[in-house]
């Protein structure tokens, strides 16, 4: 499974970035029961909840070029995910663009498959209550 998408911010890259890494807006954007709190600078202790794909796992940071680039790989569930931010100046704001990926095996398949609506959801929820965060 793929997610795709770009979101528009009216801050800086740099704000943005800093939020990206700031625990409690992070734990602020997530829908109730998912958590998620940085161990460090590469690393996500998180806890997920959407649909039928519940787990644990710790994502770790694979590649990372503040304030524009970030990549983060994480294992749980049967799933192996990865998620590659972007993050580029657009006028006086920022362009964030972002690809997701999971792959398991057959049953998570099916799972994610079944879950990618709900999950494109909560990745615009996401990033629609991140621009709220950034001051």
């Amino acid at each position: 499974m793929e997610i795709k998408g770009t979101h528009t911010f009216a801050a800086a890259p740099q704000a943005v970035w800093d939020a990206l890494h700031d625990s409690n807006v992070l734990q602020n954007c997530l829908p109730a029961g998912n958590t998620a709190q940085w161990q460090g600078s590469d690393a996500i202790a998180a806890t997920v909840g959407l649909g039928p794909i519940k787990g644990s796992t710790v994502a770790k940071v694979t590649e990372q070029t503040p304030p524009s680039h970030m990549k983060i790989e994480a294992r749980g569930g049967g799933v192996t995910a990865t998620l590659t931010v972007d993050l580029a100046a657009n006028g006086s704001g920022t362009l964030a663009s972002y690809t997701a990926t999971a792959e398991g095996g057959p049953a998570s398949s099916v799972l994610l498959a079944g879950a990618k609506p709900m999950i494109d959801s909560g990745v615009n929820s996401f990033f629609n209550k991140l621009e709220s965060q950034i001051k």
